[in-house]
């Protein structure tokens, strides 16, 4: 009996371990914008982008350093090779930005960039999140 209790101890330990250095992918990542997670390719009306206010991540010790945020036309199944690319420090939407949301029109795209560390500032790698605008109802 010792002995089952010192293997089933040992096999404890080893899948305790095995949970604790599983590593988390750039998939497990997600942007959230007012703490709403969003699919990729969602699409959202340009009053609902207007209200957001800052973008997070979906684990708490995620830090928003910078975003980027590339709005494209998107007409006929073609997009326009010139987006337009707004830059912001930190994780607050800013003024400028609201600007630029108030010209989207339904079938617009917003690709959601950011630049991320964790506690550690180490680098953390995160999809982009693709949004569609669609028609205010």
């Amino acid at each position: 009996m010792p002995v089952f209790r010192y293997v089933l101890t040992i096999l404890f330990f080893f899948v305790i371990c095995q949970i604790a250095h599983a590593q988390l992918t750039k998939k497990d990542f997600k942007l959230l914008l007012d703490g709403k997670a969003y699919k990729q390719t969602d699409s959202i009306a340009v009053s609902d982008l207007l209200k957001v206010k800052e973008v997070t991540g979906n684990f708490p010790w995620l830090q928003i350093k910078d975003i980027t945020i590339y709005i494209t036309m998107h007409r006929d199944s073609a997009v326009h090779a010139i987006p337009t690319i707004l830059g912001i420090r930190g994780n607050v939407i800013t003024e400028e930005v609201r600007q630029q949301f108030r010209r989207l029109k339904a079938t617009n795209l917003v690709c959601i960039s950011v630049g991320a560390t964790n506690k550690a500032g180490q680098p953390i790698e995160i999809s982009e999140l693709f949004l569609i605008i669609k028609k205010e109802e």
